[in-house]
């Protein structure tokens, strides 16, 4: 065999060689995905997902797969407050896919060995502190409304958090990324203005209930002198001349009114209490007295 055979057929060999070896280690990741490339243990490089790589035999190996698919989180907050004090529940989604490519350097050992799982309660707890402690405070309940329908709030919250934690590889799209999906007031504030509704109602049925006893008690004033000691006492109740300017609003007098008309019924034997002393037998006393 010739020399020049030799050497033909050693080519050969080798070109195969080379083709067989970079089949077996070249490496391409998995449609949309960001491959992860460690040698000697330690962190090498990234492989987007439309390069093709070769990795160096023994040293190279694909520490895992990175998805660049669109993802979905969900995030329900409870009692946020806001500018004008009440309290309400929320509930957003957040669109995010996460890119390795983008992490900050100071983070990448540690984000590194995140997974699946590991990428949502980071912004949730972002997301959270951007709105408990920033955005939502700067809105009343009618305001939030408003932005909400013009869409201005998905905006602001999108931006927001998205520069927020694109450090840790985690990409929000910076004009919709956030929805707003619920909003609804909180279980506190329903009890409480449950309970200021009540109040209002029990007041304003003591007023209406009283002020024609009083317009009767007025007529017999001058027949009873008790008649006169209780509307003098009501009159005290209600009387706020001397208590700073800040509580003489009237608000304030028609609750004193109410407390001063509580006594009142009570003291003149309204239906609904076990008081003695009914308007009907103040005339009938009245009478006795005269003769």
């Amino acid at each position: 065999m010739s020399t020049d055979t030799v050497f033909g057929l050693v080519g050969i060999l080798i070109f195969v060689a080379i083709i067989i070896l970079r089949s077996y280690f070249s490496y391409l990741p998995n449609e949309n995905h960001l491959g992860v490339i460690y040698r000697l243990g330690r962190f090498n490089r990234f492989v987007s997902p439309d390069d093709k790589t070769l990795l160096v035999p023994f040293l190279d190996n694909v520490h895992h797969e990175v998805s660049l698919y669109i993802r979905t989180a969900e995030v329900a907050l409870e009692n946020v407050e806001l500018k004008d004090e009440r309290k309400i529940n929320v509930r957003f989604k957040v669109f995010f896919k996460t890119d390795l490519r983008v992490v900050a350097n100071e983070k990448l050992i540690q984000v590194l060995e995140f997974r699946d799982e590991e990428w949502i309660p980071i912004i949730k707890a972002n997301l959270e502190e951007i709105i408990r402690n920033n955005i939502f405070l700067n809105f009343n309940m009618a305001e939030l409304d408003a932005s909400r329908k013009s869409r201005e709030i998905k905006r602001i919250l999108s931006n927001e958090i998205s520069n927020k934690v694109k450090e840790f590889g985690i990409v929000i799209n910076p004009d919709y990324g956030v929805v707003l999906v619920d909003m609804l007031p909180s279980d506190i504030n329903f009890e409480v203005s449950k309970k200021s509704s009540k109040a209002k109602l029990i007041e304003d049925d003591t007023i209406a209930r009283i002020l024609p006893v009083l317009a009767e008690l007025k007529q017999l004033k001058d027949e009873d002198p008790r008649v006169g000691l209780l509307l003098e006492l009501m009159s005290t109740i209600v009387d706020v001349k001397n208590l700073p300017d800040i509580v003489q609003s009237p608000a304030d007098m028609k609750s004193r009114l109410s407390i001063a008309g509580i006594l009142l019924l009570q003291l003149a034997g309204d239906s609904t209490t076990d008081a003695p002393l009914p308007v009907g037998n103040v005339k009938k006393k009245t009478g006795k007295s005269r003769k």
